[in-house]
């Protein structure tokens, strides 16, 4: 079994590997879609992956693969997979992973289905601690009618969004200036007597689908229906640009959060569970 870096010559075959194991819960993990068309456009987009993306193979015949994707300012590196035949082939693929990326960097997370029992194995025997599981939730029915309640994010309202997305997600994988600075990330902002009270950020992925990355509303503004309001019209506003579904991720512990998701018509697609070394996250 030859363990190496892939070839760009090899991404689609490397694209329909993943996909594949994608939509088997036993293979499943987070920040990964499953239709080889999109994953084959994020290879090409997210360029960064190019240098930093293994594969073992048989000969022609792909065994597993494993992505790096690193935030080096954060000293982060979140391993996307392993997708592997054998447990065997997913340790010698981590390994082979952290000491050609991962070696420079205090802190990896792994994010597999709670019924990937594989990486879950792997990931514990390396000394990663599994986190609070999250819930991922769908919509599968966006309605692009209605006026909105909240508001488009502008300038002179980008610093509030990105100190209270500070204050309410420290340490996360994205920062608040990196947030409101993102071109492909929309932001949705509720106020409260003039003020910042809360936002949402989502996008439109490759495939075509909507995604909701966060949403925030200051503790003293709760109970008043911000939150509501800005999946609805975060919902809206993706129908109107084409989306036909949209997803999120939740942390299963915050009861109140799902509940409103699935108010607006969000259901719970599966069960992810962190799996974190060198950092933890409350």
């Amino acid at each position: 079994m030859n363990i190496g870096p892939a070839d760009r010559i090899d991404h689609p075959a490397i694209a329909a590997y993943v996909a594949l194991a994608q939509r088997d819960p036993a293979r499943h993990v987070s920040y990964v879609g499953d239709e080889a068309a999109s994953i084959l456009e994020e290879f090409a987009r997210a360029h960064r992956w190019n240098d930093r993306m293994l594969v073992a193979a048989s000969g022609d015949v792909i065994a597993g693969v494993l992505l790096a994707d690193i935030d080096e300012d954060m000293g982060r590196v979140w391993w996307m997979g392993p997708w592997a035949e054998t447990i065997e082939i997913a340790t010698d693929l981590l390994e082979e992973a952290r000491a050609r990326f991962g070696s420079a960097f205090g802190e990896e997370e792994m994010a597999p289905d709670s019924r990937n029992d594989m990486v879950r194995s792997v990931a514990a025997a390396r000394g990663f601690v599994e986190g609070t599981a999250s819930s991922v939730l769908s919509n599968l029915r966006l309605d692009p009618t209605g006026q909105p309640s909240t508001s488009l994010l502008t300038d002179g309202a980008a610093e509030a969004v990105a100190a209270l997305h500070d204050r309410l997600f420290p340490g996360t994988h994205t920062g608040g200036a990196a947030l409101v600075a993102a071109e492909k990330t929309h932001l949705r902002t509720a106020r409260v007597d003039g003020r910042i009270a809360g936002y949402i950020a989502f996008e439109t992925q490759p495939d075509g689908a909507g995604y909701i990355d966060f949403l925030g509303v200051e503790p003293a503004a709760r109970r008043r229906g911000l939150g509501r309001d800005l999946v609805v019209d975060a919902c809206r506003q993706l129908a109107v640009e084409g989306a036909a579904t949209a997803h999120l991720t939740v942390r299963s512990d915050t009861p109140g959060a799902v509940a409103l998701y699935r108010s607006v018509g969000f259901v719970e697609e599966r069960v992810v569970v962190p799996c974190r070394r060198g950092f933890t996250l409350n």
